[in-house]
């Protein structure tokens, strides 16, 4: 079982909103999470099943191209960025569509040993945020 944090409340007119944030997520989130609310009208749920994705490094060869890809499942297009700890200046990016999958593409040229890091696709639309973490390791053929 996972203590959940408390939840925030946002109201506009007659829509509210209650909004679980999940940080440093292990695999004991994976289940079933539901969402109850009740005042004088009666009572109502929506529930929503979480995945936890263990991220696996990519491997490159020095020197050479790799391609990394953020896809994010949404009904409306995502703002889509990527960041890094390294001190690479990331190129620009594109972003293909199709069936409400979003699909955001870094590609990294001729990557030397400064490209070595974790990098972060942020996905962010009226929806809420997502972020997916890539590990990038180089190595140097003999």
């Amino acid at each position: 079982n996972v203590t959940l944090p408390s939840t925030s409340l946002v109201s506009s007119s007659d829509i509210h909103t209650s909004i679980l944030t999940l940080d440093q997520v292990t695999l004991e989130y994976i289940g079933e999470y539901t969402c109850t609310a009740v005042n004088e009208g009666g009572e109502m749920s929506d529930m929503i099943n979480v995945n936890v994705y263990v991220p696996l490094p990519v491997n490159v060869s020095y020197n050479s191209q790799v391609t990394l890809t953020c896809e994010v499942q949404s009904l409306t297009t995502p703002n889509v960025t990527w960041t890094s700890n390294t001190d690479v200046t990331l190129p620009s990016t594109s972003l293909v569509s199709s069936n409400y999958i979003h699909t955001s593409i870094l590609t990294l040229e001729q990557v030397t040993l400064e490209y070595i890091g974790e990098y972060t696709c942020t996905a962010v639309n009226e929806g809420g945020e997502m972020r997916d973490m890539i590990n990038v390791n180089v190595y140097v053929p003999l």
